[in-house]
């Protein structure tokens, strides 16, 4: 399969054909092993029909085309739970890294076996004494002829016992000022003095690593750059791990959002709607009614709602140091046919566009301040089997008081009841925000953008919304977590690891006061 697409909805329409077509649905075992199986299945079969190649330069096997097509495959495998999203997108962390770092020859041939699921990599970066001050590490890498001789620690390395390779970074010039003596290798994990011991997680997963570096030879052509690059290295990753790793970890938690609503949206007695994305739109709908008490809300139209992708051309990626220019205001959306089929999934609506929201334009401001998020009813759709993680809106004014939304009886305690709505509407919105600003930060990145500081915000609200969807799981749905042998639990505990890894939450808010809005050290 080898084709050029005009767009990313055309990309998008066509591989959601071949994926109806395919059956790669996980099996009922959920262990860790049984995950990693899966993942190299699925990264299989869609390296092998050439999905996965798109977005990848042909110098390392793959088809070509904007990187942004990544971002939309991962999305759709997300929201299909066809791979655990974590695990899914650590291709996007290390591939783009080997890439710019790597000896062309070695790039050409190590990145295909992880495109292909043959391997898994892992990151060698946390130590027990340096986690968010990075710049602290330990682990040393001495030079010896032509090699380098490494000795230390490294933790919380995620799924470092299944990995055939390590993106590690090593201090090679103690005498230079910390963020200068740092050197990222690419290191073989079945090399002599390598021990790795699994960490056992409150979620029941051994999910991360301690591994013990015992004087481990490196070939110097296994060096990433240059003696002294590591923490370019390390700061070169980050946009990926913030553009394209969020994008599919929002998906998957929309999918989870989904399930609550369904899960809640039958109570005993009650006549309710009869599929979940009914009930979906219908928690919505009942969450808007809180929203509608706020009576300095601002009215906002359809052509604020972030732009879908279905038509949107790829955009042209500026060299650095050129501006991107905006294009030309949109006319407003035209109203659809109320009788048009909706039952598509909209992972779209605030979706991968591949042209710039020109209703913004600063590019550290909350999605909540920029007026993406519209809050006016869409009036041209009666259609709700629409699943929320297709919704770009919610209505600040009060449904129609005629309309028949198949509300369940507020004695119930079910959908019906005000808290409820509060704390659904709430999850929504926080997730909806977040899809935006990483919507936006997804086409800066597209456009060839330097990103910085700025991903700091979203790092910010990903960890927010995800804990607020998963708090919000426990609330409504009383001693489930606690009791049942659930799923939920699992999910649960993880999300509580959301303000800790990829940077912990406070030191996020301090490069935003201090890197964003100037307002000092201290």
């Amino acid at each position: 399969m080898t084709r050029q697409f005009s767009s990313t909805g055309e990309f998008r329409s066509e591989l959601r054909a071949w994926l109806a077509d395919v059956d790669l649905a996980p099996g009922q075992n959920d262990s860790l092993d049984a995950q990693l199986a899966q993942l190299a299945r699925v990264r299989r079969a869609l390296f092998d029909a050439g999905w996965m190649r798109y977005g990848w330069p042909e110098a390392v096997g793959g088809l070509g085309g904007p990187a942004i097509l990544r971002a939309v495959l991962g999305e759709e495998v997300a929201t299909r739970d066809l791979a655990e999203p974590g695990i899914y997108s650590m291709i996007e962390v290390l591939g783009p890294t080997m890439i710019s770092y790597a000896r062309p020859e070695l790039a050409a041939e190590m990145v295909p076996r992880l495109l292909d699921g043959t391997e898994q990599w892992c990151q060698g970066f946390s130590e027990p004494g340096s986690g968010s001050d990075l710049a602290s590490l330990t682990t040393k890498a001495v030079a010896r002829g032509d090699d380098w001789v490494i000795s230390g620690q490294k933790v919380w390395t995620s799924l470092a016992q299944y990995a055939s390779r390590c993106v590690l970074l090593t201090r090679t010039d103690p005498t230079l000022p910390r963020h200068e003596g740092i050197t990222a290798f690419f290191v073989d994990m079945d090399s002599p003095g390598i021990t790795v011991r699994p960490l056992r997680t409150m979620h029941g997963v051994d999910e991360f690593a301690e591994v013990y570096f015992d004087d481990v030879v490196v070939p110097g052509d296994r060096m990433l750059g240059h003696p002294g690059d590591g923490w370019r290295v390390a700061m070169d990753l980050l946009p990926y791990e913030r553009s394209s790793c969020f994008w599919h970890r929002i998906a998957h938690l929309y999918t989870r959002l989904d399930r609550l609503l369904a899960e809640i949206g039958t109570p005993a007695g009650h006549v309710v709607a009869a599929t979940p994305t009914e009930t979906a739109h219908q928690a919505l709908s009942y969450a808007s009614k809180t929203a509608a008490a706020d009576s300095n809300a601002t009215h906002r139209t359809a052509e604020h709602r972030p732009p879908a992708v279905t038509d949107a051309p790829f955009p042209q990626r500026a060299n650095r140091g050129e501006t991107v220019e905006p294009p030309a205001p949109r006319e407003p959306d035209q109203p659809k046919n109320p009788t048009a089929d909706r039952t598509t999934p909209v992972t779209e609506t605030a979706s991968l566009a591949t042209e710039p929201d020109e209703t913004s334009t600063d590019h550290t401001t909350p999605v909540s301040q920029t007026g993406t998020l519209a809050t006016e009813p869409d009036k041209t759709s009666t259609d709700h089997t629409t699943p929320v993680s297709q919704t770009t809106s919610l209505a600040t004014q009060p449904d129609d008081p005629t309309a028949d939304h198949t509300t369940p009886v507020t004695e119930t305690g079910s959908l019906g009841s005000e808290p409820d709505d509060y704390d659904l509407g709430a999850a929504y919105l926080a997730l909806h925000t977040l899809r935006c600003r990483s919507r936006r930060t997804q086409l800066r990145l597209a456009e060839g953008a330097q990103l910085g500081p700025d991903t700091s915000i979203d790092k910010v609200l990903l960890a927010t919304a995800e804990q607020q969807l998963f708090d919000t799981v426990r609330d409504l749905r009383p001693g489930v977590l606690e009791l049942d042998e659930t799923p939920w639990r699992a999910e649960f505990l993880y999300s509580r690891a959301a303000t800790i890894y990829g940077g912990t939450a406070e030191v996020q808010r301090n490069i935003i006061a201090r890197r964003l809005l100037d307002l000092g050290k201290e």
